[in-house]
């Protein structure tokens, strides 16, 4: 692996997304020097979409930086324009968070995109991210869901519009009972789309759902991703 990161380096040669420096792949887009420009939550967050709107379906949350205008950029440049070394770190970070608070995963997942945005891409950020923590922590990799019903596009919709939008949004393509998934995505705005994937899977058999996201907008803050 550290040959093929090498030769990276040298056939396509990475830049801080903050300063255009250059650096290795490795670095997951962001140079030393304004790495601490990402702000990292310190712990878990359980579960914590408005209790008095919706139920809440996973169990807990953990977040690897506070959605800031530098994290905003890495998340984009991650999710739309192929800068794919941006999930080196991320996916190791989430591999250790298994590990160190000794999680019981079965399963790894993650949001499914619409077929449109897949051809668009090329990729989905969230499923390349995934295999990745899979890869990093030897826990298998499934595509347990698909999307169904399209619905309005979701930055487009403010808060509560968000979690009415996503209902019925997913279905599922494995067998989940009796699993311990982690569920993971890129970013976790108002929570809508991952508490409804979470429902659903829950309503498959699933016993427990920790999600793991590289950013997570505080409620405060809430603006449309």
């Amino acid at each position: 692996m550290k040959f093929i990161n090498c030769l990276l380096d040298v056939l396509s040669p990475s830049f801080c997304s903050f300063c255009g420096r250059m650096i290795s792949y490795e670095s997951s887009g962001v140079c030393a020097n304004c790495i601490n420009k990402l702000l990292p939550y310190e712990k878990c967050e359980e579960s914590s979409v408005a209790a008095d709107y919706k139920r809440i379906y996973y169990d807990r949350i953990y977040s690897l930086w506070k959605y800031n205008r530098y994290s905003r950029i890495l998340v984009s440049e991650f999710k739309n324009k192929n800068n794919l070394s941006i999930s080196e770190k991320p996916s190791k970070h989430i591999a250790r968070i298994i590990k160190e608070e000794c999680l019981v995963i079965d399963t790894i997942t993650c949001i499914p995109i619409l077929r449109s945005k897949l051809r668009k891409r090329g990729y989905n950020q969230a499923e390349y991210l995934a295999k990745k923590v899979s890869n990093s922590c030897g826990i298998p990799y499934f595509e347990t869901m698909k999307i169904q019903n399209l619905g309005s596009e979701q930055k487009l919709l403010d808060y509560n519009e968000r979690f009415l939008n996503t209902i019925g949004k997913f279905i599922l393509k494995e067998n989940v009972s009796g699993k311990s998934i982690a569920l993971i995505d890129d970013v976790m705005t108002t929570g809508a789309t991952i508490n409804e994937a979470s429902r659903i899977l829950k309503n498959g058999g699933a016993v427990n759902i920790s999600v793991f996201t590289m950013a997570k907008v505080e409620p405060f803050v809430y603006e449309s991703v």
